[in-house]
């Protein structure tokens, strides 16, 4: 692994007293944009309407072993890279060479990409993308979606594309059994917030006085992992 991450509820000083001393922090891209917040969507018994789509595009959940669409993943997380809300730097080619594989390798992964609508109703050119993984809630029994990486191309946003792929992330996280989706949000991307506000996202809260949940990550160095803690008695 390369990294280590957890959600934190941003009053509990007592927690992230002790995340702090083992190296975890906020994960921060950069101080104009804010940390990294925690937002849920929790699924209803019933299924939403789920098929008005933005007529514009096609969404599909994409094959990993499709060459179009392992090549429209890896240029639009490479695009991502390089916009301010992903970090405004080129990912390195040796971790795109390896992204789609990595991810078909790993059965609790799952990618939505948006297209654009040719003229005779043809796929076109991939204009978003979500990459998203399985967890498991240990209070309700059920899967948890993560979605980790939701990007729209800069020239097709404002067009209904994010929340059309939300819709397809939610029809896949329902045909897996999930109880909710979850995000992370930078706490001052007010688009993004809105975009996923609209679709029925909201910060995570468990009460008044605890916060909000906030995001946080240990970076995993190179090297042997030092896992051998002292057997000091304790829970």
């Amino acid at each position: 692994a390369g990294r280590l991450t957890l959600e934190v509820l941003e009053h509990n000083s007592i927690a992230k007293g002790s995340y702090s001393k083992f190296g975890f922090a906020a994960h921060t891209l950069d101080p104009a944009v804010g940390q990294a917040m925690f937002w849920q969507k929790i699924l209803s018994p019933v299924p939403e309407d789920l098929l008005s789509a933005s007529a514009a595009v096609s969404v599909i959940t994409a094959d990993y072993n499709n060459a179009e669409h392992a090549r429209a993943i890896t240029t639009l997380i490479a695009e991502y890279g390089l916009d301010p809300m992903g970090g405004g730097k080129p990912i390195p080619d040796d971790a795109l060479a390896v992204m789609v594989s990595s991810l078909a390798s790993r059965p609790y992964a799952f990618s939505v990409l948006a297209f654009t609508i040719g003229a005779n109703g043809e796929q076109e050119q991939a204009v978003g993308v979500c990459n998203c993984f399985e967890a498991f809630s240990t209070f309700t029994g059920k899967i948890i979606v993560n979605v980790h990486d939701c990007f729209v191309s800069k020239p097709f946003r404002g067009k209904g594309v994010g929340q059309s792929l939300l819709r397809g992330v939610e029809k896949e996280a329902r045909v897996r059994g999930a109880g909710k989706i979850t995000l992370e949000v930078l706490e001052h991307n007010a688009v993004a917030q809105k975009t996923y506000a609209k679709f029925g996202f909201a910060p995570y809260e468990l009460a008044d006085g605890l916060g909000r949940a906030v995001f946080w990550q240990k970076m995993i160095g190179p090297g042997p992992a030092s896992a051998s803690a002292s057997a000091s008695a304790g829970p």
